[in-house]
């Protein structure tokens, strides 16, 4: 059972040095605390680099990442194919100079002894993946069929190699992974120029029979009708600037309560400026606004046991004062709405 008004962290933080980062994060949420990503620590921990160890066919050239085209490659990408289709996640392992902070997350776990109720994750969503990487020749590589078909279970074993390292260091702790879709905001658009069939395709196939709580973060508006029907557990949006587009969705977002599902609602803005003029009573007003409408949409009473709180994205680009000042709002919200 997930306590009403879980709080949650996106992933990335400001910090350079991932220890105080990894601390920050349990200091404020001991409870369901989120490994930390440190992109200003590395490069390597930016969302095009850090989930493509043991991903075939790929090169860096000038600070970009590209890929062969998959016809050159095509014995590797079969061999972790192969793999991927039998769930071999330890193939797909996450490398500490990629992710230092998830592995500073697992060591605190072991040394406090500490057991969470909720432990979460994050990976790039599959869809992201495939519309921001390009081949060498500039293609964007879903239009590739075998990298189509063979990244999003790759992203697939990157996920249970988060929840299998997880289980072993706190094996009661209910598990959530998102996968992070910045790009679904423009689904539909001639930005992707990607299919909604493609989709749900993708989606079906990468989320079926996994053994943990399935989110999607999307930091924009989207097409809420398509994306609250595809087959995941938790919807994460920036519902600071867009629960007014969000609420338009009346029968998707009932439909989707009745299911037992949740929404993530990231109510606690992560722009510098507005997260300046920001207070705790704003946020607090915004969030019971937002939750009475659900209430009145779904008709549940205790609609609190599946809304879930976060910041509206990743914390990446603010300073560490800032950062601080978005944890103590999410605190103190989950806080106040659970008395």
């Amino acid at each position: 059972m997930i306590n009403a008004f879980l709080p949650l962290l996106i992933g990335s933080l400001p910090h350079t040095d991932p220890v105080s980062g990894v601390e920050a994060v349990f200091q404020f949420f001991p409870n369901t605390p989120t490994w930390p990503q440190f992109p200003r620590y590395s490069y390597l921990e930016s969302m095009d680099f850090q989930y493509l160890d043991n991903i075939p066919g790929w090169y860096e050239k000038d600070g970009k990442v590209l890929f062969k085209k998959s016809d050159e490659i095509i014995i590797s990408l079969s061999n972790y194919l192969e793999y991927a289709l039998n769930d071999r996640w330890d193939k797909f392992v996450i490398s500490i100079n990629r992710a230092k902070g998830f592995y500073l997350f697992l060591d605190y776990l072991k040394k406090t002894q500490i057991k969470p109720s909720v432990l979460k994750g994050q990976v790039i969503g599959p869809i992201t993946f495939l519309t921001s990487h390009v081949n060498e020749y500039g293609e964007r590589l879903f239009k590739d069929e075998t990298y189509l078909d063979s990244i999003p279970l790759f992203l697939r074993q990157k996920a249970l190699f988060q929840y299998n390292c997880f289980k072993e260091v706190s094996e009661k702790s209910t598990i959530i992974i998102f996968f992070d879709e910045p790009i679904l905001s423009e689904i539909g658009s001639a930005v992707t120029n990607i299919s909604y069939e493609i989709v749900e395709n993708v989606f079906t196939k990468i989320f079926h029979n996994l053994p943990f709580l399935k989110g999607i973060h999307i930091c924009g508006n989207s097409d809420w009708d398509f994306i609250l029907k595809l087959p995941l557990n938790i919807v994460n949006f920036d519902a600071y600037k867009f629960y007014k587009e969000f609420l338009l969705y009346e029968d998707a977002i009932k439909s989707f309560f009745m299911q037992n599902k949740y929404i993530a609602l990231g109510v606690v803005p992560t722009d510098k400026e507005e997260l300046k003029k920001v207070t705790f009573n704003g946020i607090y007003e915004l969030t019971m606004n937002i939750v009475e409408k659900i209430k009145e949409i779904v008709g549940i009473k205790d609609v609190g046991n599946y809304i879930m709180l976060t910041p509206s994205c990743g914390m990446g680009t603010l300073e560490i004062d800032e950062c601080i000042k978005a944890f103590k709002l999410l605190k103190d919200l989950n806080m106040k709405l659970r008395c």
